[in-house]
């Protein structure tokens, strides 16, 4: 039986120094302070989905946050890096152009950034990440601002819509100057563990990709072409500037609900005419370091 209580005693014991040792994370720190999670950071607006971004900062040194906390801020042009080109004023609206507010029970503040899709779309600078906004915080509610993270610096650019990986499926009719007509078909299984040949869309314009593949090669400055996606679903094809390819469209086509497109074209190589039938399927894309999956 004393077996038993020494057993019972020591276990209460544990009990009592673990729930103390426990309390002693339970505490704020002495301080509180706010800062930018990141020094910098590129964000991406994609037409005809995300016109507005959310810019903001993180609270840190409280587990509860019992109050309404603020930082105030300002665009401070002397942060731009060189190379990159301070967003015009008349390019975005902030949803307040002084402070962010970090509501009682959240640990993050923001302002939201609302781009002029009508002058940033229409700007070449906005394909490449040009544009900046630099970010400074200059006050705060808080007992202090962290001063190595009192800065950020936000390039901003744009997709078009269908930018991305597609798995490429089709088929491809050849005729050579001798009249002799020959068919190559190629298909991708779904999923594929082997990306080599899925199709890669890169956006150069607003409704414009340009693909890196031409009938079943791909790679290289030639194996390309263009692609406008018009509001109805049209696509038209035509020829991409790096290619030496003189690619004719013909009907093609964009279903949103199955995230295909289905296009047909041709081209002349070698003396040899080409007609292409292919189907693309959307694999995944990535969106600001965030893997979208079909």
């Amino acid at each position: 039986m004393k077996k038993y209580k020494l057993i019972f005693a020591l276990l209460v014991f544990v009990i009592v120094m673990v729930g103390c040792k426990y309390d002693d994370f339970m505490v704020d720190y002495t301080y509180s302070s706010v800062y930018f999670p990141k020094l910098s950071n590129i964000r991406t607006f994609v037409v005809g989905e995300i016109h507005d971004i959310q810019v903001g900062v993180v609270l840190g040194g409280k587990r509860d946050n019992k109050v309404e906390e603020w930082v105030n801020y300002q665009i401070d042009p002397t942060l731009v890096p060189a190379g990159s080109v301070l967003l015009p004023s008349d390019y975005y609206t902030l949803s307040n152009n002084e402070k962010m507010v970090i509501p009682v029970g959240s640990f993050q503040g923001a302002v939201t950034i609302s781009i002029d899709t009508a002058k940033f779309l229409n700007d070449p600078l906005s394909l490449q990440a040009k544009y900046v906004l630099p970010f400074r915080l200059i006050s705060t509610s808080a007992d202090s601002i962290l001063p190595l993270q009192k800065t950020q610096i936000i390039s901003l650019k744009y997709e078009q819509k269908y930018f991305g990986n597609y798995y490429h499926n089709g088929v491809t009719t050849i005729t050579n100057a001798q009249g002799i007509i020959s068919n190559i078909g190629y298909h991708q299984d779904e999923p594929v563990t082997n990306v080599v040949n899925n199709w890669i869309m890169t956006t150069v314009g607003p409704y414009k990709l340009q693909t890196n593949g031409i009938s079943n090669n791909k790679g290289g400055v030639n194996n390309a072409f263009y692609m406008t996606v018009t509001n109805n679903g049209t696509v038209n094809i035509s020829k991409s500037p790096t290619s030496a390819y003189s690619v004719v469209g013909g009907p093609s086509s964009y279903n949103p609900e199955k995230k295909e497109f289905y296009l047909r074209y041709s081209y002349a190589n070698a003396g040899s005419t080409y007609q292409v039938s292919d189907t693309l399927i959307f694999r995944n894309r990535i969106l600001d370091g965030v893997n979208q999956w079909r």
